[in-house]
Formats: C-alpha cells, sequence, structure tokens
C-alpha cells in the first residue's frame, strides 16, 4: 500500500492574523494526526493515517485524491442541527 500525502498551500490575506497558521493546523488534525506545517504559507499532510470517519453524525466527503475520504461535522458535538 502506498502513502497519501496532500500538500496544501494557503493564500493568506495581507495583514492576516498572525495566530491563523496555528488555528489551521489544529483544525488539520482533525483530519489525521500527521501534519506539517511549511512557513510561511503550506501544510503536509498524511492522509494514509487518516481515521475513518465514526461519528453518525459525520458524512463522507469525497476528496480530491482517489479512494481516500475525510470527515466532515456539520454541526459540532453535542448540538443539534438548528430547526429550519
Amino acid at each position: 500500500m502506498g502513502r497519501h500525502i496532500l500538500h496544501l498551500r494557503f493564500d493568506f490575506p495581507a495583514g492576516h492574523d498572525p495566530d491563523l497558521p496555528e488555528r489551521l493546523r489544529r483544525l488539520l488534525e482533525n483530519i489525521t494526526p500527521r501534519v506539517q506545517m511549511i512557513e510561511p504559507d503550506s501544510a503536509v499532510l498524511d492522509l494514509t493515517v487518516a481515521p475513518a470517519p465514526t461519528s453518525s453524525r459525520a458524512r463522507r466527503v469525497r476528496s480530491p485524491l482517489d479512494g481516500i475520504y475525510v470527515a466532515h461535522r456539520r454541526h459540532p458535538p453535542g448540538r443539534r442541527a438548528p430547526d429550519r
């Protein structure tokens, strides 16, 4: 089995919040624990070790990489969906 590596490049706006890269790293770690931030505007994710979605609230979203799926929550855990 080969490795599935995703390289991301962010287009940060001029004068962005200096904490933005750290917040992005924490969000990316919800997908896979293997995240490496590359200064000033990139990240590398090893999706080979990404856990499969386990929550009934998670829906599977097709990734641009063939055969890789990530969990995407519609609502934060412990909160119910808004009434429509």
